[in-house]
């Protein structure tokens, strides 16, 4: 739900893209595993109250080591998860895109469940090709058995911090990406479950009790065509005649009191021809000149 409502405040924060929609969208499967560390959790979380009331029982002596942490043997950690969700992309413009991420998590007696938003900022695109890095928030889920099969195990609730970089190539209606990611849940709420008992567990607030770096794929199904390409400036007015003022664009001005003239007709060669010399004359008083044929004046 969380992650819901700051993908809604993330989206409604762009004017631009809930007046015009999108510029591309994408929505696609994913798949991921963790290649670093080697297994987690990196240590075991210890249990609640271990000197007053759990060391020295049965469940203390069968579950947990001398430091009251749950028994390695039992509970050695996950190694070579495999996780697979979905993801689903909104592009703001040419440079953020903000995406919701659903997975669920699978592993040797392991399960696990999270759901994640994450904005990513594009660092440059070209080709069809483009690279980004970006981070999330999210929350989830983990769950692990006892490798004894004594039908013990146990569970937490986790905050997710996520950072994550890549790159993808995109047609009009797919795109591939693969990414490396880094994720940091920081763990709350564990318990042992052990027949009809919970015992309840503590993370200690160590941040990197649940890390892990992986690898992860994606293939998007879309639309991947700008929908608000950029607008083109303001052409300027066009000047009478297709160009910039010239003095044949406009007929020259007589004053009051000067003959009339008729003009001669067009002559396509220079110099003299057989409507008389050429000669320069002065037009509108803009210090312009135009050659043109002599006229021939007209009484009357």
């Amino acid at each position: 739900m969380t992650s819901l409502l700051l993908l809604a405040a993330l989206a409604g924060s762009n004017d631009a893209v809930a007046a015009k929609g999108p510029k591309m969208w994408g929505v696609g499967p994913s798949i991921s595993t963790q290649v670093f560390p080697p297994s987690v959790p990196s240590t075991n979380p210890k249990f609640d109250n271990w000197g007053d009331e759990i060391e020295g029982t049965a469940i203390g002596t069968a579950y947990a080591d001398e430091k009251g942490r749950l028994n390695k043997d039992k509970y050695p950690g996950v190694a070579g998860d495999f996780q697979l969700g979905a993801k689903a992309m909104v592009y703001f413009n040419d440079e953020w895109r903000v995406g919701l991420r659903p997975n669920i998590g699978m592993g040797k007696n392991f399960s696990s469940f999270n759901m994640n938003v994450e904005l990513d900022k594009i660092l440059f695109t070209g080709s069809g090709m483009a690279a980004f890095m970006g981070g999330g928030l999210g929350m989830g889920r983990m769950k692990f058995k006892s490798h004894e099969d004594d039908g013990s195990d146990y569970t937490l609730g986790n905050y997710i911090a996520r950072l994550h970089a890549g790159g993808y190539y995109k047609l009009k209606k797919q795109a591939i990406e693969l990414s490396l990611y880094t994720k940091i849940p920081f763990a709350y709420r564990q318990e042992l479950h052990v027949e009809d008992e919970s015992f309840g567990l503590n993370a200690g607030l160590n941040p990197v009790q649940y890390f892990a770096i992986g690898i992860e794929a994606t293939v998007y199904f879309g639309d991947f065509v700008s929908k608000n390409p950029k607008k083109k400036g303001k052409k300027g007015k066009k000047r009478r005649g297709g160009g910039p003022w010239c003095p044949a664009s406009r007929p020259p001005v007589l004053r009051r009191g000067a003959r009339r003239f008729r003009p001669a007709p067009r002559h396509p060669g220079h110099g003299r021809s057989e409507h008389g010399p050429l000669q320069h004359v002065h037009v509108d008083g803009r210090g312009e000149t135009l050659d043109r044929h002599r006229p021939q004046a007209v009484e009357g």
